[in-house]
């Protein structure tokens, strides 16, 4: 158990508007790292997006909007990938790399990947219940990993699969989101040993073992 005090409040939408009151389903201590602000699940229902689940802690903006909502409100839902980051529509191939907290950015990414590229993609999640089936058009191929829960070890076998990975030829780039140290150590990897150019490399912390609040712009910059 990794120690992060959830809320969990779960929302229904229809055609981007609120149809029920936030249900407040139960407080957590969570094995796995979720972004603290909205992860949206895309339904296969006709009226499109339909199921919102928040999983924010008390004090964060989604959740404060989530406990004074009312049914009728509006909200816009983008269908395209958003984000600073945008693939590059000219590489051969990704390398694109994640913890659970990174999993939302990994099937935008997936989904923004243009036809001539291929995606290697490897997911570190708790154990196989966690694992995802991704129905996407893009071409790629995953690989799960498990931390099994280790308090202080999320995110290493997701290093080790980096480490070990044959680049293939090509113009490549590397997409990497997980716990910050782990992060780091990605990334010293990526521009010190394989000496990769760092702008083809992108990296992001998106948590952090014993911090709160953890900035949603650490990229690693203080890595050379």
């Amino acid at each position: 158990m990794l120690g992060f005090q959830f809320l969990l409040l779960n929302l229904i939408f229809s055609n981007g508007i609120l149809v029920t009151r936030p249900v407040e389903i139960d407080h957590v201590t969570c094995a796995r790292v979720f972004q603290s602000w909205l992860t949206v699940v895309q339904s296969a229902l006709a009226d499109g997006w339909k199921f919102l689940v928040t999983v924010t802690t008390s004090s964060e903006p989604g959740s404060t909007w989530a406990q004074q909502a009312q049914p009728g409100q509006v909200v816009a839902v983008s269908h395209q990938p958003g984000g600073a980051y945008k693939v590059d529509a000219e590489a051969d191939w990704y390398v694109i790399g994640g913890d659970e907290a990174a999993l939302p950015a990994v099937g935008t990414l997936l989904e923004a990947l243009p036809p001539s590229c291929f995606a290697h993609v490897f997911v570190e999640v708790a154990d196989p219940t966690e694992e995802l089936k991704l129905e996407l058009p893009a071409r790629f191929q995953v690989t799960w990993l498990h931390h099994g829960g280790a308090v202080g070890r999320v995110g290493r076998r997701l290093e080790q699969a980096v480490r070990e990975f044959l680049f293939p030829e090509g113009n490549g780039r590397v997409w990497i989101g997980c716990e910050a140290g782990v992060m780091r150590d990605i990334r010293r990897h990526l521009l010190n040993e394989r000496g990769m150019d760092r702008a083809r490399a992108h990296t992001q912390g998106y948590w952090k073992y014993g911090a709160v609040n953890h900035p949603d712009n650490d990229r690693g910059q203080d890595v050379g």
